[in-house]
């Protein structure tokens, strides 16, 4: 499909629910609105560099596995790539947010983010197969489930990420994390399903949430100094055999350490409470407290 020479706009839902296979966008166009393109079976798309926006659902349900962005693009928003074929991205420098589902479910495996992008929103990048990813010092967030689904297996993480927000790497193949030292709050399920073996939780870290390290391949833990609560079922379904609790640590939660494989147990004079099923189901054959 051959748009007009003169074009500027693409207006809401232009061309939505059709069977379009070939797109050629002229030089001219500056703005796509929202699923102006939605449900067709587009396979490439190269956009020249006066578009500076793409609105909501703008491709979404295509089958584009080639993509070339404009430069001067400023804005991707929610859901404009999601469903489609995607196996690599590389993002312009002019974007510094990248909107809620805007890359979910393709076939991601590399992706390049711009040197001064801030922030990833809602299930940006999730179910893809991204293996690998550098995350540039701009970085200040990274939203709820933005990369779960993924196959990452090690990330380091920039220093103005404060908090690592709820399920953001669910469900990957993370053996190794690179804490920074602003880090203060680990939400619920963050890295739950991965391959960590070990895990250092940095001093910085006051507070980790509901099943955050479950479902993992964990053999040793080292607690942050400022956690007071082990919250529910943050380490169940691991492999710690020998597990130290540390001296700040008051109180235990509800299946905290459940299915594991804990035989040798160290519980500080500090413990104030453990709750129901903290310790359910290890072989236990010592505690010293």
């Amino acid at each position: 499909m051959t748009l007009p020479l003169n074009l500027e706009i693409i207006e809401y839902q232009s061309f939505m629910n059709n069977k379009i296979m070939n797109l050629y966008l002229p030089e001219s166009i500056e703005m796509i609105e929202a699923e102006a393109f939605m449900n067709n079976k587009i396979k490439t798309l190269e956009m020249h560099d006066n578009v500076y926006r793409i609105d909501e659902k703008a491709f979404k349900n295509n089958l584009i596995s080639e993509l070339k962005l404009s430069n001067d693009l400023i804005m991707i928003d929610e859901q404009c790539f999601r469903n489609n074929l995607l196996t690599r991205l590389k993002l312009p420098f002019s974007i510094e947010i990248i909107s809620a589902k805007a890359f979910q479910n393709n076939c991601l495996v590399e992706v390049e983010l711009p040197i001064n992008i801030e922030t990833i929103e809602t299930k940006a990048f999730a179910d893809n197969k991204i293996e690998n990813i550098y995350f540039p010092e701009s970085l200040r967030e990274i939203s709820e489930e933005a990369f779960m689904n993924n196959r990452l297996n090690h990330i380091k993480l920039p220093f103005r990420i404060d908090k690592i927000k709820r399920r953001s790497f669910y469900n990957n193949f993370i053996m190794y994390i690179n804490f920074s030292n602003n880090i203060k709050h680990i939400e619920s399920e963050a890295f739950a399903y991965n391959g960590l073996k070990y895990l250092t939780i940095p001093d910085s870290i006051k507070k980790i949430d509901k099943g955050c390290f479950s479902n993992n391949l964990l053999e040793y833990v080292y607690f942050s100094k400022k956690i007071k609560i082990i919250p529910e079922e943050a380490f169940r379904y691991n492999n710690i055999v020998d597990l130290n609790i540390s001296e700040n640590i008051v109180r235990i939660k509800k299946y905290a350490f459940a299915n594991n494989s804990i035989m040798h147990l160290f519980i500080p004079n500090t413990v104030k409470m453990i709750e129901d099923y903290a310790f359910y189901y290890n072989p236990i054959i010592s505690i010293k407290i």
